[in-house]
């Protein structure tokens, strides 16, 4: 399991302002190698890459327990990463909330919606969705969707989830 964070931005190296107007009152023009002194991308790794599945070891108001790691909030747990799933509650499910199921590799074979405490019935055109991209989706209450997961995972099938924390 592995999480990344981008940072995108300007790094310590800036050139000066001064810098920059005499470069293009010499020149007339800016150079890529006058472009890479302030526009650097860096990727750190907070933690390194396992081939371990992941396993929901508890579920509350507040968030989850997988493999070791609290999560607060909603959760879209992929097959070798967590991913904070940017959703409210069950409303907010579309087919742009479920698709990063259907734009990764491995292909998932069968994603599990957990709906919190009270089960609620998705809209049939989001179960054509993915049914369309090939993946199978099971919706439950989310302390079922927890243990199908787990059970799912325990078999070796490809699976994810999308789950919001139950009220209670």
């Amino acid at each position: 399991m592995y999480m990344v964070s981008l940072v995108i931005g300007t790094s310590a190296y800036s050139p000066s302002e001064e810098c920059l107007h005499s470069s293009s009152q010499f020149r007339g023009q800016l150079y890529p190698t006058d472009d890479e002194l302030y526009s650097k991308t860096s990727v750190s790794l907070l933690s390194k890459e396992s081939t371990e599945v992941p396993y929901i070891s508890k579920y509350s108001a507040r968030g989850f327990t997988i493999s070791g790691d609290v999560i607060v909030g909603p959760v879209a747990i992929l097959p070798w990463s967590l991913v904070h799933w940017n959703i409210a509650g069950v409303g907010d499910i579309s087919k742009e909330s479920l698709s990063l199921f259907h734009l990764l590799e491995p292909r998932v074979e069968i994603l599990v919606i957990g709906t919190g405490s009270q089960w609620h019935r998705l809209n049939p055109e989001l179960h054509k969705f993915m049914r369309s991209k090939g993946i199978a989706m099971e919706v439950q209450v989310t302390p079922h969707a927890c243990s199908t997961f787990n059970f799912l995972v325990g078999e070796g099938r490809v699976v994810a989830a999308g789950l919001i924390p139950p009220e209670r």
